[in-house]
């Protein structure tokens, strides 16, 4: 936890913003979902990367499209 001023946040996550991008090379396709999350009490933004490949014939994978 960052300290300001000696203070020790107890941090409060609100979530701020999901990007979702899927790049493609014919085949192969790369999904990447970006969460941001900031702490109500001290203002720190944290964020939260997940990325996962599929083929161009399976569906999109659940945690993406969510």
């Amino acid at each position: 936890m960052p300290s300001i001023d000696g203070f020790q946040c107890e941090h409060k996550w609100v979530h701020l913003s999901t990007h979702y991008d899927r790049k493609s090379n014919g085949y192969v396709i790369m999904y990447t979902k970006l969460d941001t999350f900031f702490c109500e009490k001290c203002c720190e933004t944290r964020e939260i990367k997940r990325e996962g490949q599929g083929y161009s014939s399976d569906p999109e994978p659940i945690w993406w499209r969510h």
